[in-house]
């Protein structure tokens, strides 16, 4: 009887060691993750995107509903109404523009860029597709040869007229909510 009660023990070590195994995995595991959450919960924002227009630098990589651009020149503006930062975006298929008032939950992103071959650079309203644009503000001088000048139009839709170095030209945009804006790459 002494031999089978060995014989039955000597069979069940490697069970109880692999079952030690098994249970200070998921010791270790819980633990590993009480850390982790614990750190997420102190610090919620560090591992994040960051999500918003006023954050956006020069070199950033953003995404706008989506799409995925590279900002260029950015400028803060401080305008009689609130303060707004204008951003020039770089994509593949071309540039775009990006306007975002500090205060509030949206943006105006301006995908279609076309020539403004107008006498007046910047009047007072502009008719286009039988809509009319009414000029919101003074042009701002963004930065030396880059002056802009925003209208707003009917159903969220407005026009920038730019003046790059000399060359003016118009964007047809839109309003957007804030939170179709991420920094997806800090530079």
């Amino acid at each position: 009887m002494g031999e089978q009660v060995i014989n039955a023990a000597s069979k069940l070590v490697p069970l109880l060691v692999l079952l030690a195994a098994v249970f200070g995995a998921l010791i270790i595991t819980v633990l590993v993750l009480r850390v982790r959450l614990g750190r997420a919960t102190r610090n919620p924002g560090r591992d994040r995107k960051r999500s918003g227009p006023a954050r956006i630098q020069a070199d950033d990589v953003i995404t706008v509903l989506g799409k995925t651009l590279v900002s260029g020149r950015v400028a803060d503006v401080s305008s009689d109404s609130s303060p707004f930062s204008w951003c020039r975006l770089e994509a593949e298929d071309g540039p775009a523009l990006l306007s975002m008032p500090s205060s509030a939950q949206e943006a105006f992103y301006f995908p279609g860029h076309g020539e403004w071959k107008e006498s007046e650079t910047f009047p007072e309203s502009v008719e286009r597709e039988q809509r009319v644009y009414r000029r919101t503000a003074e042009p701002a001088e963004l930065s030396a040869g880059w002056k802009i000048a925003f209208y707003e139009g009917p159903d969220g839709r407005c026009l920038a007229i730019e003046e790059l170095d000399g060359v003016c030209g118009l964007w047809r945009g839109k309003s957007i909510p804030a939170e179709g804006i991420q920094v997806l790459e800090e530079k």
